[in-house]
């Protein structure tokens, strides 16, 4: 067949499907067990008749990520493929096949040394790039978030001179959520934010708003220009996390309107059957997704429910954006009128205790001192006889 025809995709699908499957054949015993219950609660279900799935192997497109327990089931499941894949007139490439071991850091050189495969290896790597974003070992997303930013700030640079200098505001900001924005937060739907993470991405979002805007860092700090001022002028008051969090939300009902035999709804409800370690785990992203629901006013009860109709669901999303604004400049305006008000208090109280000093003047010259010893060690040169010493007064 000949290259961009319409069925090719569909007929590599069905093909690559019967090696996939001859390769589970081979190894049954391989993979990962997943039990799930998708009864609409993200924490709670877990002893009543869960079910169970057996996850060996993702797939999308051309590619293919095999998934074990040990480095032994590992090279035994890789070997297999590579021998099913030839066999069927396939080749794997090894140059882009990566070994990565995710979850708890691993010291041991046993198990970080490379696969091999017969005479190949495969470089072991403590993070992977696939379809644009950073898989990390450790589960962290500190290094997605500079790639995120670099790319975001290439797309701002080249954007700078023939967009930000010329033309309205309103089409800068249109540009700006386009292309700068969608390119920072790529992939933000699946991330576990933490606060460094949205810390720098706010940092980023700030000065490109400053840069359209043209006011510079030294302006903002000499003229006390908040970051909510910039904003405001802008047009954009939603905060970079307010944004995120609303389109974790959305993904979240999009998976949840998935049917039961999709992997990634089993995989959101589900659980594995080991213990967990002894030094507790990291935060998930169903721990994060709690935060938001709490945060953006929804039930955890009922938002499996509500996010059965699409159009339903991102209406809430959507008020839960607007309201958490409200809600953010509303605390910041409180939390600007106490500080001013100290700063007022303060300024008061430190004039009227200046006011209830008395001065010490010297009655020759009339000059005031702050200390007694100074105008005990003061000399003064008009009318006082030379050696008289003035007493301060009582």
């Amino acid at each position: 067949m000949r290259q961009g025809c319409v069925i090719t995709p569909a007929l590599f699908n069905l093909y690559f499907n019967l090696v996939i499957s001859q390769w589970r054949e081979k190894c049954r015993d391989f993979g990962v067990d997943i039990l799930y219950k998708c009864g609409g609660k993200l924490i709670g279900e877990r002893t009543r008749r869960p079910c169970c799935i057996k996850m060996s192997e993702l797939l999308f497109a051309d590619d293919a990520a095999a998934v074990g327990t040990s480095r032994r089931s590992m090279e035994r499941a890789a070997s297999i493929l590579k021998s099913v894949i030839s066999e069927w007139g396939l080749v794997l490439s090894i140059p882009k096949t990566k070994l990565l071991i995710a979850g708890a850091p691993c010291d041991e050189e046993e198990e970080l040394r490379p696969l091999h495969l017969d005479e190949c290896v495969v470089e072991c790597v403590p993070d992977f790039k696939y379809l644009g974003s950073v898989v990390d070992g450790r589960g962290g997303i500190m290094k997605e978030v500079k790639e995120r930013i670099a790319k975001a700030s290439r797309a701002f640079g080249a954007l700078k001179e023939p967009v930000y200098k010329n033309l309205s505001l309103a089409t800068k900001r249109l540009v700006y959520k386009a292309v700068v924005l969608a390119t920072l937060l790529y992939g933000s739907e699946t991330w576990t934010t933490k606060c460094d993470d949205v810390r720098k991405l706010e940092v980023f979002h700030n000065r490109c708003l400053r840069g359209i805007l043209g006011i510079s860092a030294m302006q903002q700090r000499m003229e006390h220009i908040s970051s909510v001022h910039v904003a405001k002028r802008f047009g954009m008051e939603e905060s970079l996390e307010d944004m995120m969090i609303a389109r974790r939300l959305c993904w979240l009902g999009h998976v949840a309107r998935m049917s039961e035999e999709r992997i990634p709804k089993k995989v959101l409800f589900g659980w594995l059957p080991q213990c967990r370690p002894a030094h507790g785990t990291k935060m998930r992203w169903r721990d994060r997704v709690r935060r938001d629901l709490r945060k953006f006013h929804i039930d955890e009860n009922t938002w499996f429910k509500e996010c059965q109709e699409r159009a339903v669901w991102r209406r809430k999303c959507r008020d839960g954006l607007r309201d958490s604004t409200k809600e953010r400049l509303a605390e910041g305006e409180v939390r600007r009128s106490v500080r001013r008000n100290a700063t007022a208090t303060a300024t008061t109280g430190q004039q009227s205790a200046t006011d209830t000093i008395r001065p010490l003047t010297c009655d020759t010259c009339q000059r005031s001192f702050r200390r007694r010893q100074d105008i005990t060690r003061h000399r003064c040169v008009t009318t006082r006889p030379r050696g008289q010493v003035l007493r301060p007064p009582t």
